[in-house]
């Protein structure tokens, strides 16, 4: 299958078998959300068999990458990075069944279950149901430069933030803070994605700030207005699919968002997820023939 990113990054892929969840499985607990994304990237574009690669980059986009070599996943944004693995779990295992509480009642969303084609909307990373990524973000990413905003949104005259969009590379990084007490309310984690794309915040006052955790920090003081004004922004540039996905809690019937977790889980070693998946009735008779039937 074909899987076009934002950036118009295209590669040919596969779905994920049996055999790569089994590698997975065989690399250990150890291994980092980078690497894991990393490593199933790579199954999908390796043949299933000899493991040998055999799906390349089509057009590489703004990457230094070459027609018909193997695309350098550190580099690639996490934008880009997240669309294809969303595609292809989409082919490989439709629904997705993650594991959370309700942020209100503490219940556990056991009978949450996401279609990914509607993540997607019509199902084709080709055409997201998002716009593709802007002229400005192309340019920055292909020359590892940073988007300048200035003045400060939402803050008259003064201050300047600094844009380089999250990477492969930063993937590791990002998992890490996400992990730290200080940053575990729901509230706050899309904070810690935000400021992995954020290389330098400078304050009204002339203060700069270039450390993710202290960007966060920055950002949990900030407006509701001011964060959602630069996230707006940044979707914007690097284009992408809204991960953000909105549910309702069969307990308390609270509304509430959560991003779309992309570890261990997504890549479907989770026996439970399975039996949660096909909970809602017998899937038997849509394989069944029906009598007379030849």
């Amino acid at each position: 299958m074909l899987i076009t990113c934002p950036s118009g990054l295209k590669f040919e892929a596969r779905p994920w078998t049996n055999r790569d969840r089994a590698a997975l499985v065989d690399r250990g607990s150890t291994a980092g959300l980078k690497d894991t994304q990393k490593f199933m990237l790579m199954q999908a574009c390796s043949d299933n068999t000899t493991r040998e690669p055999k799906y390349f980059c089509i057009d590489p986009g703004p990457y230094g990458s070459v027609a018909g070599s193997s695309v350098d996943w550190d580099d690639v944004t996490l934008a880009d990075i997240t669309t294809a693995l969303i595609e292809i779990r989409r082919v490989s295992i439709p629904e997705f069944s993650p594991d959370c509480n309700c942020t209100r009642c503490g219940a556990l969303l056991s009978n949450l279950v996401l279609d990914l084609a509607e993540v997607l909307e019509d199902g084709s990373a080709a055409a997201l149901g998002s716009t593709p990524a802007r002229k400005e973000a192309l340019e920055a990413i292909k020359n590892h430069t940073p988007v300048v905003l200035e003045p400060y949104p939402y803050i008259t005259g003064e201050g300047r933030v600094e844009i380089t969009f999250a990477r492969g590379r930063d993937a590791e990084k990002i998992a890490r803070i996400a992990e730290d007490p200080s940053y575990s309310s729901p509230l706050i984690q899309p904070l810690v994605h935000l400021a992995a794309s954020i290389s330098k915040l400078v304050l009204p006052d002339d203060t700069e700030v270039s450390a993710t955790a202290g960007i966060v920090d920055v950002l949990i003081d900030e407006t509701v207005d001011f964060v959602d004004t630069l996230k707006y922004v940044i979707d914007e540039l690097e284009g992408g699919v809204d991960t953000v996905v909105r549910f309702t809690c069969d307990k308390c019937n609270s509304e509430q968002e959560m991003i779309l977790p992309l570890g261990l889980k997504f890549f479907g070693l989770d026996p439970a997820e399975s039996r949660r998946r096909y909970s809602g009735g017998s899937r038997v008779s849509r394989y069944l023939k029906k009598p007379g039937n030849a």
